[in-house]
Formats: structure tokens, sequence, C-alpha cells
């Protein structure tokens, strides 16, 4: 039986890793199903399609967990207005992208991994460090920027689905340099809320469906809780967020590589 027929038991060691990408794509705001899929799917051999609606799961109680630490803590940086554009927009794009991953091939799906991890790393590597901006001072939202955040939250709520993701990956540059006073903590942290609104949905969709696999969700999402809350107390920490960041960026290009090279070996027709 091959790895796609027969997914291999859970590992604490896959836990111990997923618990370390789950606190650095908190500290990033980049979505943590980037590191989930590949766990499922390469480690534990799990479909891709699979992992992806199993990924959501954990994201969906990590970005829970995340924002409800982001609002208890004293760097409180979430921006209620962004995080209402964002969703609305995240809820349509989530709905579209559904569609596409049921028409999308395999080997489509892991060329736009491959895409998705190599532009991520890139950006995460050399993106400059900028400090925050207070969440609810400096910001002001005219016709044009709430167009430019609704925007945002639709393209991450279009890839959510297909990569198994909160959408952070898109978010978080779009509101970092497109939006005035918007730093990066803020951008961060509304985005992780913008995800949980989407994983809520698409995570009850994939449940209902049975398109997980329910042997690791319950170990996957406890995990993702706590990798949460260790995250967001981390970042608030000087050096921490800066030290997260190039080892995320590092390890993106890594798997990005690894999904190139399954690419060229799946059969056209996957």
């Amino acid at each position: 039986m091959t790895a796609e027929t027969a997914p291999r038991p859970l590992r604490l060691w896959h836990l111990v890793l997923w618990f370390a990408a789950a606190a650095a794509s908190t500290m990033c705001g980049i979505g943590g199903g980037l590191f989930a899929v590949p766990i499922l799917h390469f480690l534990l051999g799990v479909p891709l399609k699979q992992a992806t609606s199993t990924s959501l799961v954990a994201v969906f109680a990590m970005t829970t967990a995340g924002t409800v630490a982001e609002l208890c803590s004293p760097g409180n940086a979430v921006h209620w207005p962004i995080v209402g554009l964002l969703s609305a927009g995240g809820l349509l794009g989530a709905r579209l992208g559904q569609l596409a991953l049921e028409r999308i091939s395999t080997r489509g799906l892991t060329w736009v991994f491959a895409g998705a991890l190599l532009a991520g790393g890139a950006r995460v590597l050399w993106a400059e460090d900028a400090p925050a901006a207070p969440a609810a001072l400096g910001i002001s939202l005219d016709l044009g920027l709430g167009a430019l955040v609704l925007a945002a939250g639709f393209a991450g709520g279009f890839v959510a689905p297909l990569l198994g993701i909160g959408g952070g990956l898109i978010v978080v540059p779009a509101i970092y340099l497109g939006v005035p006073g918007a730093g990066y903590l803020c951008a961060r942290a509304s985005s992780t809320a913008m995800a949980a609104v989407n994983s809520a949905q698409l995570t009850w969709s994939n449940v209902r469906a049975g398109r997980t696999h329910r042997a690791v969700i319950l170990p996957f999402a406890l995990v993702a809780v706590l990798g949460a809350v260790t995250g967001i107390f981390l970042v608030h920490r000087p050096g921490w967020a800066e030290g997260a960041r190039l080892s995320m960026g590092g390890l993106m290009l890594v798997i990005g590589l690894q999904y190139v090279r399954r690419a060229f070996r799946a059969p056209p027709q996957a």
C-alpha cells in the first residue's frame, strides 16, 4: 500500500514539531496550515486534499486561541474594523475557494503549495522589521483603504481551503504594507482574528462532509491551542518575533522545494 492509501500512525515527535510550527506561525502571522499540511502529507502520509481539510481544523483551534490570547494581552493589537472587512471578504472567498478545491487535480494543488511556500518564504525572510502601531490609534480607513482590506480578505479566504491555511500569507503583507499606521503586530493580530472566522466555516463543512483524517484532529487541535498561546506570549517579547521570522522563512523555502520535487515526480493526470 502507498502512503496515499495508508496514513502512518501519529508519533509524539510529530506533535512536538507541530507545536513549534504553531507557535512560530502565530508569532509571524502566517497560517499554521502551511506547516500542518506538510506534516500530515509528507510525514503521516495523509492524501494531500484530505490533509488540507484536516489542517483547517487545527488552524481554527490555533487562530481562535491566538485571538483570545491576543485580546487578553496588554499589547493587544487587534483592530476590529479591519477584522470586520477582512472577514466579510474572506467568507465569500472561502466559498469560492472550496469550489475550486473540488475541481483542481492533486498535481495542480501541489504546484499551488510549492508557489505559495516559496513566495511566502522569500517574503518572510526579506521583510523589514518595523515597530507595531497601537491597534486603536493612527489608523483611518477611507473608502479606498476599506476596499483594499476587503479585497485582501477575499484573497486570503480564497486560498484558505486550497492550502489548508487561514489566509495570513496574503493578508498580513497586504495590511502591513497597504494600510498606513497598521504596524506588523496589528496586521498579524487582525489577520489571525479573520482566520478564526474563515476556518470556522470551512472546518464545519469539512468535518460534516467527512473530508478530514479524524484520527489526528483532536491531538493536532489541542497542540495548536498550546502553540498559539505560547506564540502570543513570545511575540510581545523583544527579539522573539525576529528569530521566528528568520527560522520560518528558511523552513518554508525548504518545504516549498520539496513540493516542487513532488510535483515533477507526480503523474500528469494526478
